[in-house]
């Protein structure tokens, strides 16, 4: 059953995307609701995915953004990322400070726009533009 926790559902050529808090994308007849695939992308996606020509894009919030051929049968064209490493948490060794855990420290992808050909993504403290 299709479920999004983060990121609104998309739908798109007549599909419907749904992405879970864990990386799982489901796809659904937009017609008949009947489910067409399950299956895990490259990671968790707090941005709502985007269609544009003939791929869907899932903006994971590590900084990973996978690529999926519009259609009703899962085909994973590419996978990119935005930067390399991640950051290391706040606090020390030795110091007796814990900082958050790594997975909420920024670089997190939170919001992506398109416009005029070109992708805007959004961490909370960066501004990628991906395009022309």
């Amino acid at each position: 059953m299709g479920i999004s926790n983060y990121a609104t559902p998309l739908g798109y050529e007549g599909v419907a995307y749904f992405v879970n808090q864990v990386g799982v994308v489901y796809a659904h007849d937009l017609a008949t609701g009947k489910e067409l695939f399950a299956e895990r992308i490259d990671g968790a996606c707090w941005a709502s995915p985007l269609g544009t020509g003939k791929h869907v894009y899932f903006f994971g919030k590590d900084g990973t953004t996978t690529v999926l051929k519009a259609g009703k049968e899962f085909d994973k064209v590419a996978s990119n990322n935005l930067w390399d490493a991640k950051p290391k948490p706040a606090g020390g060794e030795g110091t007796g400070e814990k900082g958050p855990a790594p997975e909420y420290l920024d670089p997190i992808v939170y919001c992506v726009a398109a416009a005029d050909g070109t992708f805007f993504i959004r961490t909370g403290t960066r501004l990628f533009r991906i395009g022309k």
